[in-house]
């Protein structure tokens, strides 16, 4: 005799029948390919936890006109073969890839230095500014990211709200054959990617990874070189993978050692610490050749020492000042090694554009003990009113000192 259900114990049944197929489709025989990828992304998010800092932003404005500030500096630039940019030069572009807070768009002195990018600029099929389209023209995965990327609000949005970027950004694009910010007689042959990483009103703390974004975006949109002013105590698989891959592809990093004052052979500082051949290393000096105040050192991991204090660059706003540091030093270098590809035929591969610098450089003793390498980055002083060819804002390196022996660097 066939049982008849009532509406309630039917609606048992079906409730019980859906639960037993729930736990079907939980139990491990039946994880889905999603669920068994959960683990990997939650293991990666955890590689991405830290921070890279900036030193503190205390720069000193002056209210001077641009003219007057040229003329004042006593720390000019003079390359060797300095040459300047003609349209039939395009080869000769250098791109540097600026990691930091980001870039007064508008600054006067910065505008005609920036990279845009060719797959988002121009005009689409349907008559729209490709850098203002909303559409992902080139296919990076990045939107209208025509001067770089912000890697903090994942926008391309590239404002300095800190000031720090701008400063940095302002050293590198200063002409080699003058050093001037607003010296538009000799055409940079230098380019800049704006990859904004920190901000100083984001509290979510991704520093780190956003660090490791913005190396990868360069790597992969064809910088030269990355500037990196700015570190940590704690080393990163992730990100030291991805300075390998831009070295691979011929990236150089050059990153700034620190401002702790502190011996880094013994602790690090990353990614300036990181023992890979496409990465560069750079402490500050002073006004007075010694090591400037404040400057991490160490015989292994820091290769080489550049003019850092009071150098004068620009700051948002269209204003300029003096800024003090491994940062600045980095930029210094940075500058130098962009307009030495401009002087080469061909691109040189990260070592050897390394190693020609490190060439260029002073032998000095008394880095013994402080940098890899025991060389450090000429000043020039020259006089206004010389009838040297350049009064300018910056530094040089020398011709050549020696050979090879003088890259051999101290036992470990």
């Amino acid at each position: 005799m066939k049982r008849n259900h009532s509406p309630r114990a039917m609606s048992l049944l079906i409730l019980v029948e859906i639960l037993l197929q729930l736990e079907s489709l939980a139990s491990p025989t039946n994880t889905s390919h999603d669920q068994q990828i959960q683990p990997a992304i939650a293991e990666e998010h955890a590689e991405y936890q830290g921070t890279r800092k900036l030193p503190l932003m205390n720069p000193r404005l002056s209210s001077l006109p641009i003219s007057v500030l040229t003329q004042w500096s006593t720390t000019p630039s003079r390359l060797p073969q300095q040459r300047c940019l003609s349209p039939s030069d395009r080869r000769l572009v250098s791109l540097i890839a600026i990691i930091d807070t980001g870039v007064d768009l508008n600054h006067r002195a910065l505008k005609r230095h920036l990279w845009e990018n060719p797959g988002e600029s121009g005009i689409d099929a349907l008559g729209n500014d490709r850098s203002s389209n909303g559409l992902d023209d080139d296919g990076n995965g990045y939107i209208d990211d025509v001067h770089g990327w912000n890697f903090v609000s994942n926008s391309n949005d590239l404002r300095d709200r800190h000031g720090h970027g701008t400063h940095i950004a302002g050293i590198i694009a200063a002409p080699a054959a003058t050093g001037r910010l607003n010296d538009n007689t000799c055409p940079s042959p230098v380019r800049l990617m704006i990859l904004k990483y920190f901000d100083p009103f984001d509290t979510n703390g991704f520093n780190l990874r956003n660090t490791i974004q913005a190396i990868r975006y360069a790597t992969r949109m064809g910088a030269q070189i990355i500037n990196y002013s700015a570190g940590g105590f704690a080393p990163n698989r992730l990100e030291e993978s991805a300075i390998r891959e831009a070295g691979k592809r011929g990236v150089l990093l050059i990153a700034a050692a620190g401002n702790d004052g502190l011996n880094v052979d013994s602790r690090g500082f990353f990614p300036a610490s990181y023992d890979l051949p496409n990465v560069l290393s750079v402490t500050a000096m002073g006004a007075d050749n010694e090591l400037l105040g404040g400057s991490n050192f160490g015989e292994r991991n820091v290769d080489i020492a550049a003019p850092g204090q009071d150098i004068w660059s620009s700051l948002p706003g269209n204003r300029f000042g003096l800024m003090s540091g491994t940062s600045q030093a980095t930029a210094v270098v940075t500058r130098l090694a962009a307009h030495t590809i401009t002087m080469n035929k061909e691109r040189p591969d990260p070592a050897r554009l390394r190693d020609e610098l490190l060439r260029r450089g002073i032998k000095d003793r008394r880095l013994a003990g402080k940098t890899r390498y025991q060389v450090r980055l000429r000043e020039t002083p020259v006089r206004t009113g010389s009838k040297a060819k350049d009064d300018s804002l910056a530094f040089s390196v020398s011709e050549p000192t020696g050979g090879p022996n003088q890259l051999t660097p101290p036992p470990l």
